[in-house]
């Protein structure tokens, strides 16, 4: 199956995108086209290091009137702390990205501080879409579905991942439903109560997930990969190639989320890194050996 990769990227994760993000998916995932949504400012670093391999797209021109100094406008006029506009900016691109004609049906958004360990499919051999299963679970999510989309949570789990793949016609589709206007981002800010839109009051996996759930499940097989979001407290906002081939043999990804503390260089720290991956190998490898077993029923 054909499909381009599209990473939103802030300047702050221009670093471990440009070291260790991007030359992982070029490494161990196949694509078509690598697309980079950011500040013009970054492009000239981008381009210089890739130098044809990705095209770099300017966040503000993606979608009409869709800009952070908007969103933050917006909150502003709402008398609300901006300071999670950025959170909304990046999840609405996303899905502007699908009224981009040059962009394939299928695309990949994948996170700028995730890094891909190993090589990943994301397609069954029947040429279904793997989505990615998790246990996180924030009920305004739920409630801002409900109130655009007039759509119930449809599954037990969670679809907040560091990846997943859209559908260009599927997310028109959605974006249409929710509203006829250029500025369809800005009815789901007004949808969201007070309370939770300065926090977390919107999911744009949720609402794709949920949605391809329930009128599109045959189109759809879940999947739990090994993972781990905590790269920071195991190899430092720098990790070096050493440590990420050490945790690949356990994990087929790992991000560097900044709101983990780093551990300080103790033997506790790597008592715990052995550990951890010891656990990961053991999952991992439990599961091929089930895999298995059932494939030869």
């Amino acid at each position: 199956m054909n499909f381009d990769v599209v990473i939103p990227l802030k300047t702050s994760l221009l670093s471990i995108a440009i070291t260790r993000t991007i030359p992982s998916i070029i490494s161990n995932i196949s694509y078509d086209k690598i697309y980079i949504l950011t500040k013009k400012s970054n492009f000239k670093e981008l381009e210089s290091t890739f130098k044809g391999k990705i095209t770099c797209l300017d966040e503000d021109e993606i979608c009409k009137h869709l800009t952070l100094d908007n969103i933050k406008e917006y909150f502003k006029n709402r008398n609300e702390n901006p300071e999670r506009a950025g959170w909304y900016f990046q999840q609405f691109l996303k899905l502007s990205v699908s009224k981009l004609h040059f962009i394939s049906n299928l695309y990949l958004v994948w996170d700028a501080d995730a890094v891909a360990l190993n090589p990943i499919n994301f397609f069954t051999k029947n040429n279904k879409i793997y989505f990615e299963k998790n246990k996180e679970f924030h009920e305004p999510y739920f409630e801002i579905i409900e109130k655009i989309l007039d759509l119930k949570k449809q599954v037990n789990f969670s679809f907040i991942a560091e990846h997943l793949v859209f559908n260009k016609k599927l997310v028109i589709t959605i974006l249409n439903k929710i509203s006829k206007k250029e500025t369809w981002w800005l009815d789901i800010l007004d949808n969201i109560t007070s309370e939770n839109l300065s926090k977390s009051g919107f999911s744009e996996y949720e609402l794709y997930g949920n949605y391809v759930s329930k009128f599109h499940k045959n189109e759809i097989e879940f999947r739990h990969l090994n993972k781990t979001r905590k790269g920071i407290k195991y190899l430092g906002e720098k990790p070096s190639i050493r440590g990420l081939k050490l945790f690949s043999s356990a994990f087929d990804y790992m991000s560097f989320e900044r709101w983990h503390k780093e551990y300080k260089p103790l033997p506790l720290r790597y008592m715990i890194v052995f550990f951890v991956i010891l656990f990961g190998w053991v999952k991992k490898y439990v599961k091929l050996i089930i895999s298995s077993f059932y494939s030869k029923i």
